[in-house]
């Protein structure tokens, strides 16, 4: 059994933000993402 780590991107950079995502397509395996931010506050408000 392996563990999934659920996962938070946050950067204030759109195509940052798009990047990480698409790399972490490839291991949806091992991440989940649980919520896309643009900056901590924001990330903390949701």
């Amino acid at each position: 059994m392996n563990k999934i780590y659920r996962t938070l991107v946050i950067d204030d950079e759109p195509p940052a933000r798009k990047r990480l995502l698409k790399l972490l397509e490839n291991f949806t395996d091992t991440f989940e993402v649980i919520g896309v931010a643009e900056n901590g506050l924001i990330a903390i408000e949701n």
